[in-house]
């Protein structure tokens, strides 16, 4: 049961970071900082994708 619910929180807080690193690729003209915040939205995405094909 335990393990259950956290995956739903590991699943819940991979949705929420793939959704604003799709947000982000949709800047048309980005600065660099914006550039640089792509890469780190894209990283979270990575990094929480790849622990939950671990855990199930």
């Amino acid at each position: 049961m335990q393990e259950d619910i956290r995956y739903k929180q590991r699943f819940e807080n991979f949705e929420k970071s793939f959704l604003l690193f799709k947000n982000a690729l949709d800047i048309e003209t980005p600065s660099i900082v914006e550039k640089a915040g792509v890469i780190q939205f894209f990283e979270t995405t990575f990094e929480l994708a790849w622990k939950l094909m671990k855990e199930k």
